[in-house]
C-alpha cells in the first residue's frame, strides 16, 4: 500500500498526501514513496507546483521510532533517509507548499 497518495488538482498542481494512519508517522516506506512521488512530479512538465499535506487529523506525527530502529544501523539508515528527503524538498525546483487540511 502506498503511504503517499498522488492527485492532480487542476492542470498544474500536484497534491501529495501522507497517508500512514493513525498519525502519518515517517518510516522508511513513507520516505521512499515521498521521494518517488517528488521525482515523478519533477519529471512531469505539466506539474508546476506541489502541495504536501497529511491525511486524517495529523500532517505528520514525526519519525516513527519503532520497527527498524532496533539497532544503531537501523537508526542511521532512517536518519540518512529522512535527511535526504528533507534536502530533496528544500532543493525542489518547483514551488512547494506544506499545509494541513481538515
Amino acid at each position: 500500500m502506498k503511504t503517499v497518495n498522488v492527485k492532480d488538482h487542476g492542470t498544474s498542481v500536484r497534491v501529495l498526501t501522507l497517508d500512514r494512519p493513525p498519525a502519518n508517522a515517517i518510516d522508511d516506506e513513507l520516505l521512499i514513496d515521498l521521494s518517488a512521488a517528488l521525482d515523478e512530479a519533477l519529471a512531469d512538465d505539466s506539474v508546476r507546483a506541489i502541495v504536501l499535506t497529511g491525511a486524517g487529523r495529523f500532517f505528520s506525527g514525526g519519525l516513527d521510532l519503532s520497527g527498524s530502529l532496533q539497532d544503531s544501523e537501523g537508526v542511521r539508515r532512517r536518519l540518512d533517509a529522512y535527511r535526504a528527503s528533507q534536502l530533496q524538498l528544500l532543493r525542489y525546483p518547483k514551488p512547494t507548499v506544506a499545509i494541513r487540511t481538515g
